[in-house]
């Protein structure tokens, strides 16, 4: 997907990115609904070294990096934008 996405980008609207993002946050929300909560501190490895951590740990993880992503996508439309507000 993130190599589609650097060929695709330079034709893509507004409004056909916005609800690409909406639908990511659907399928998102809806990952968090299916998670049962029993689950939430089974052990889960992490990366190529196996680093430890949990399904909450991860769960967390991806949230801050959404985050993020979310400041990155803001700050960028307001220097698109020429505001400073």
């Amino acid at each position: 997907a993130a190599r589609a996405e650097q060929d695709e980008a330079r034709d893509r609207d507004a409004a056909s990115l916005l609800a690409e993002v909406g639908a990511a946050v659907d399928r998102a929300l809806a990952q968090l609904r299916a998670t049962p909560r029993e689950t939430l501190l089974a052990p889960r490895p992490v990366g190529r070294a196996g680093a430890p951590s949990t399904v909450l740990g991860l769960l967390v993880h991806a949230a801050e990096h959404a985050q993020r992503h979310a400041g990155q996508v803001i700050t960028t439309a307001r220097i698109l934008r020429g505001s400073s507000s």
